[in-house]
C-alpha cells in the first residue's frame, strides 16, 4: 500500500495560501489566527498572495461573498504518522521524507539537526512518502525497512520487504505491494 502527505506544519500540510513575501505565518501566530488573516487578505488585498486566483480557495470563495471553513482534517507529524501506521497493522516497507530546498542547502551537519529534531522536522519536510505492508507479512519475511538517508533526507538504504533486494533511491516512487 501507498500513503503520501505532508506534516501540517509544513508549508505543503499546512493547507493554508502563500504569501509573497515567504513568512510562514501559521508558525508565528498559531493556525486560527493565521487562517484568519489568509481569509482577510484573500477578500481585501489578494494581490500579497502567491498563488494565482484561479489555484486559490481562499480568494475564490472571497470574490463570491462565501466563508471559506478550515480543511485541515488531521494535524499530521511525522511521529504520529509512524504510530498510526503501526497502531493499524500496518509496518513501513520504505520511507522518504522530503526535506524542502532550504534544508538541502545547509552544511551536511546542520541539515542532520534539522531532520533529527521532531519539531523542525515537521516543518521542514514537504512531503511524506510510505509503502506499507500487514506487519505479519514483514515479520515472516523478516525484512523489515525503517532509515533515513543522513545527507539528503530522501534517501532510504535498506531491504525492500517484497523482493528482499537492496535498494538505495532518491527520488520519490509510487509502488504497490501485494496483500
Amino acid at each position: 500500500m501507498y500513503l503520501s502527505t505532508s506534516p501540517y506544519l509544513s508549508f505543503a500540510g499546512a493547507h493554508l495560501p502563500r504569501l509573497k513575501l515567504q513568512i510562514p505565518l501559521h508558525l508565528l501566530v498559531g493556525r486560527r489566527i493565521a487562517f484568519a488573516t489568509f481569509t482577510w487578505l484573500a477578500r481585501h488585498a489578494p494581490s500579497t498572495l502567491k498563488e494565482p486566483a484561479n489555484e486559490n480557495s481562499f480568494i475564490q470563495l472571497a470574490r463570491k461573498g462565501q466563508i471559506k471553513h478550515d480543511d485541515l482534517l488531521e494535524k499530521v507529524t511525522v511521529s504520529s504518522l509512524r504510530a498510526r501506521i503501526a497502531s493499524a497493522g500496518l509496518a513501513i516497507v520504505r520511507e522518504e521524507l522530503h526535506v524542502t530546498g532550504t534544508v538541502r542547502r545547509l552544511p551536511a551537519f546542520l541539515a542532520d539537526a534539522v531532520r533529527e529534531d521532531g519539531l523542525t522536522r515537521d516543518i521542514f519536510i514537504s512531503n511524506m512518502e510510505y509503502v506499507l505492508a500487514h506487519s505479519t507479512r514483514v515479520a515472516r519475511s523478516g525484512q523489515a525497512h525503517s532509515g533515513r538517508d543522513a545527507r539528503s533526507g530522501q534517501a532510504h538504504s535498506g531491504r525492500d520487504a517484497r523482493s528482499g533486494q537492496a535498494h538505495s533511491t532518491g527520488t520519490a516512487r509510487s509502488e504497490q505491494v501485494g496483500a
